[in-house]
């Protein structure tokens, strides 16, 4: 009989910005350790879809946790991700459908609207709805340009 470790099995998990732990991200997957892995790599590599994860990778560096909230296959998992995004609504989830697409049109952090273009080369993204700026940093290279307003 072969045992599994945590890090072989599936399940529910979150990320939360422990700055403000009423974000979070909710998500399932086949395998933890490899989510795990593929998420904060990306992050690190200022790569990530989702926009709104990685603007709080660098609006609060080294303040997002991974936490396992369920060990199950992977049909239970994504029901029970969809219950917990019926649920919870979770601020970090670009998408209200368990498993869903990891694209949409980026959205500002602070105020929650579209409307972010990259502007100075490619060196600062601005919102267009609140007029936050952020210069010199590598968020503007996360953003898809066919997700920016023209």
């Amino acid at each position: 009989q072969t045992t599994m470790t945590i890090s072989q099995k599936g399940g529910v998990y979150r990320i939360v910005n422990v700055a403000q732990p009423e974000k979070f991200y909710i998500g399932s997957t086949h395998d933890l350790d490899n989510r795990y892995r593929g998420h904060f790599q990306a992050l690190e590599r200022g790569k990530h879809t989702n926009s709104l994860l990685q603007y709080a990778w660098y609006c609060f560096p080294g303040m997002l946790t991974f936490e396992p909230l369920v060990i199950c296959g992977t049909i239970e998992a994504r029901l029970i991700e969809q219950r917990l995004l019926n649920q919870f609504r979770p601020y970090y989830n670009l998408s209200s459908v368990a498993g869903g697409t990891r694209h949409k049109k980026s959205v500002c952090i602070l105020c929650n609207e579209p409307g972010l273009a990259v502007v100075n080369s490619g060196k600062s993204v601005v919102c267009r709805s609140c007029s936050s700026t952020w210069t010199n940093a590598p968020i503007a290279s996360l953003i898809d340009a066919a997700t920016l307003e023209g």
